[in-house]
């Protein structure tokens, strides 16, 4: 666990400004002086740290809807606290949309997968029972 926090640690200032856009590595204060305090806070059963905004949306797929997008921390030896995985949930009517905009920027690796080889980071989507789940990851296999 430790060698993956100082990976962790030493990706954190490579990429620096870079994964803004992707959150993962950013700090808990980092992220809230960016997207405000309009968010809930919760403990997963497995004991992970997360926060969650609730954005209201309105597009032409799904009309008017809520966009749930939950940061999940790990915390550093220094007690520090930095995203290492984010979700976005939404109605399934945004699946085509989230699918084209993945495909356009990024290497589809697998079904409704694709990677970001310049930052290492994996995009997963899952749609089920009229809902599509994106989540992001660093990945840390060679």
């Amino acid at each position: 666990m430790k060698s993956k926090i100082k990976t962790i640690l030493g990706l954190t200032f490579l990429f620096g400004l870079q994964t803004a856009k992707a959150q993962l590595f950013q700090s808990r204060s980092d992220i809230i002086s960016k997207d405000g305090y309009g968010y809930t806070t919760g403990v997963t059963d497995d004991g992970t740290k997360y926060i969650r905004y609730d954005k209201e949306k309105n597009t032409k797929a799904s009309g008017s809807y809520t966009q749930v997008k939950v940061i999940y921390f790990t915390k550093l030896d220094d007690g520090s606290e930095i995203c290492y995985l984010w979700k976005i949930i939404e109605p399934s009517s945004e699946t085509n949309s989230n699918v084209a905009h993945y495909k356009s920027k990024f290497v589809e690796t697998d079904y409704m997968q694709w990677k970001d080889y310049e930052r290492n980071i994996i995009y997963d989507i899952v749609v089920k029972d009229g809902i599509c789940i994106i989540t992001a990851w660093w990945d840390n296999k060679k």
